[in-house]
């Protein structure tokens, strides 16, 4: 039954935002706390005088203030302070909410303009407890507003209270008309009451039980998790324990709803009885009384009558019938027990010599052996019966018998096993007639017999694939079989590609469709080849110039002297020499030598060949001179025998140049008497020519006197020598 609740109030204080905060219960308190924001505001009607200097709130009685300087008659902003850290069991009851404001006013002239609450969502709400009392002049003393029973106009919840947004909005005014004053607040606490009750607790849970020990839980369900002062287990061998008369572990007094603990020293195979307690401000809640019973202390188990069993063979199983096993305890008789395990459990292997068999109670775990012989299984020998249902050849592949071959392996229990196509081999050779094949298994052998038929081929299979390939009546035969497949099939359904050796061809090969036969022992097939007619497919040109010097002015047909002209079959033959055909290009070099391409045509079909080509220049010059009744005297000018001469160029090829005009004469032309013959060079370029001048010496042939007297006087005693 649960105890009647005991109603008690909680006062906790917190320091708001930027204020110290404090919290107590009956006798207990919590420690301030820093605030944790602080906000200002204009108050509605206009902006306000500035709150500054926020910081200093944040430490009670360290004689830095939060101020304000207000001017005559003014007003200050609010001063919002949130986060004072309350922590409220959720399904507390909130009675009152008291604010002490710690604060001092410069003149002597500051008064409340406006105090309210803030909720949860920072909003002001409630009354206004502003005060008309004149703030303390110049030295700090606390205003007290609300009580523990006043909810100033508010249904404020644990909830709301708990929430970061809950607070205090301040704003006060200057009642100096005439001049200034400063506000100063030092810290702000807020003080809420509520109720709670004793904890409630769920039934203590055992979850495990020894001789000595027990391991229970419970869980807090009214979450007073932060308030409780102690929390833990009672028990004892009477019905309802209690932290008072009987015995108790401890478990702390947080950590979150739900605790556990380990009950140790129990007497083993005792009945105890258990309540999970909480205390909190309000009192001591239990749960329900639970029992439980410890175990027996065992001290040792024994094989006191063996199995029936003790031999087995390797793969068997432990059969513990006919085993009893018994406990001994201490403080109690031994007993028969039944619930006991043993190793190994599963298969039993050479290796294993004893069982070991294990019993656990209360947590002791104790063990004993018997022991046991095991066997390897063995084959010792095997059996081969072969049935043959279908026919074997000399090609068959051995491990193709094991479709009618049954192996079955006897082992040294007596036990026998048909064995899998893979866990035996087979060997022997398979020859014409009756063979003997060996079954082999590890070192065990059994044979069998066999009828053997001669493996002989039974038809060819010829598949020609013609593709791109031209065959013409001029193919050598043995060259289709690069495209053809001749496939032997044998009597034991078995077939081969046969190599292009061992098979011959025979047949013609005619323009048109032709039918060839492939021959291969005593079996034959044939294949159809499609064969093309031979035909000129091209020709081919081979030009050889050797020592033919070769002018643009050179005709084309006299390359042919040196030019070779071949057929060439679509079947790659020659179609011998090809004289009717012409040539087409041009010889062109317009200085040194040049390569030109020719064009033979032969019909439809062409080819080319390189000549080199040497330009034309002038290779010679020759000249002509026609003296005929021209005198020349070693006076004359070279240049008046141009006259008489007449230089003409000839070119590499042969060909004329015609006239030179432009050119040089050198030379000397002398004659001491009567006539001599010089011979003077022409020059044109790097070219000369020589030409022979009959010269005539110069002699006189009249004289004429002109005498000039001008002013000389001559006398008839004048020597005539100086008329000269």
């Amino acid at each position: 039954m649960k105890k009647a609740k005991k109603i008690i109030s909680f006062i906790l204080l917190l320091t708001l935002v930027f204020l110290p905060v404090t919290a107590s219960a009956a006798s207990a308190a919590k420690h301030p706390q820093q605030c944790t924001s602080v906000a200002v505001t204009g108050e509605a009607g206009g902006s306000g005088a500035e709150w500054v200097n926020l910081a200093y709130g944040l430490a009670a009685d360290d004689n830095l203030f939060v101020e304000a300087i207000l001017g005559g008659s003014y007003y200050s902003q609010y001063l919002k302070m949130t986060g004072f850290g309350f922590n409220i069991p959720a399904d507390a009851t909130v009675n009152g909410i008291q604010v002490t404001i710690i604060r001092k006013s410069l003149a002597g002239g500051i008064v409340d303009k406006s105090l309210k609450l803030l909720d949860a969502n920072g909003t002001a709400v409630g009354d206004d407890k502003a005060s008309a009392d004149i703030w303390p002049n110049n030295a700090e003393a606390p205003a007290t507003y609300g009580g523990n029973n006043d909810m100033w106009g508010t249904s404020l919840t644990a909830a709301d209270i708990n929430d970061t947004d809950f607070g205090i909005q301040l704003s006060v005014r200057n009642t100096r008309g005439d001049s200034n004053d400063y506000a100063s607040v030092d810290y702000i606490t807020i003080t809420v009451t509520y109720n709670v009750s004793p904890p409630e607790l769920s039934p203590g849970g055992v979850m495990s039980v020894t001789a000595t020990t027990a391991s229970v839980s419970c869980n807090i369900l009214n979450g007073y998790d932060d308030t409780l002062e102690e929390r833990g287990f009672c028990y004892g061998t009477s019905p309802n324990p209690n932290i008072t008369d009987d015995n108790k572990v401890t478990v702390g007094n947080g950590g979150g709803t739900s605790f556990q603990a380990n009950i140790t020293g129990l007497s083993p195979n005792t009945t105890y009885h258990l309540r999970a307690y909480a205390t909190n401000f309000a009192g001591t809640g239990y749960g329900s009384d639970v029992e439980f019973t410890t175990t027996k202390l065992l001290t040792g188990i024994t094989i006191s009558a063996p199995p029936e069993n003790t031999s087995y063979m390797e793969g068997d199983s432990f059969d513990p019938t006919g085993m009893e096993v018994t406990a001994s305890y201490d403080g109690n008789d031994p007993e028969i027990i039944t619930g006991y395990t043993f190793s190994p459990s599963g298969a039993l292997t050479t290796t294993d010599t004893e069982i070991t068999v294990s019993y656990t109670l209360g947590g002791v775990t104790k063990t004993a052996t018997t022991p046991i012989t095991v066997t390897a299984i063995a084959p010792v020998s095997i059996e081969a019966t072969y049935t043959q249902s279908d026919t074997v050849y000399t090609s068959t592949d051995l491990d193709d018998l094991k479709s009618d071959l049954t192996v079955a392996v006897t082992y040294n229990d007596e036990s026998t096993e048909i064995l899998l196509d893979t866990e035996y081999t087979l060997s022997g050779t398979l020859v014409e007639g009756t063979s003997t094949i060996t079954v082999n298994y590890l070192s065990l052998t059994d044979t069998f017999d066999v009828m053997v038929t001669a493996v002989s081929p039974v038809s060819i299979d010829a598949v020609f694939t013609q593709g791109e390939l031209k065959v013409y009546p001029s193919t050598s035969l043995n060259s289709l079989k690069n495209n053809l497949t001749v496939t032997v099939t044998n009597n034991d359904s078995n077939s081969e590609t046969l190599d292009p050796d061992v098979y011959s061809l025979s047949g013609t090969l005619e323009e048109g469709t032709s039918t060839i036969t492939v021959v291969y022992g005593s079996l034959t097939d044939t294949f159809n080849v499609e064969v093309t007619a031979i035909t000129l497919a091209g020709i081919d040109v081979v030009f050889t110039q050797g020592e033919l010097v070769v002018y643009p002015s050179t005709s084309l047909d006299t390359l042919k002297a040196n030019l070779t002209v071949t057929g060439i079959n679509n079947d790659g033959s020659s179609a011998g020499p090809i004289t009717d055909y012409t040539l087409s290009g041009t010889l062109a070099a317009a200085s040194g030598t040049s390569t030109c391409a020719i064009t033979v045509i032969h019909g439809l079909f062409t080819d080319t060949f390189d000549v080199t080509v040497t330009a034309i220049t002038l290779a010679s010059i020759d000249a002509v001179f026609t003296q005929e009744d021209l005198v020349v005297y070693p006076s004359t000018s070279l240049d008046v025998l141009k006259d008489k001469l007449t230089v003409t160029g000839t070119n590499n090829d042969g060909s004329s140049a015609g006239t030179i005009n432009s050119y040089t004469l050198s030379g000397t032309l002398a004659a001491d008497s009567g006539t001599s013959t010089c011979t003077i060079t022409v020059h044109y370029g790097s070219l000369t020519d020589t030409f022979d001048v009959t010269v005539t010496a110069v002699s006189p042939v009249s004289i004429a006197a002109v005498f000039t007297q001008g002013v000389l006087k001559v006398y008839p005693s004048t020597s005539l020598d100086s008329l000269k």
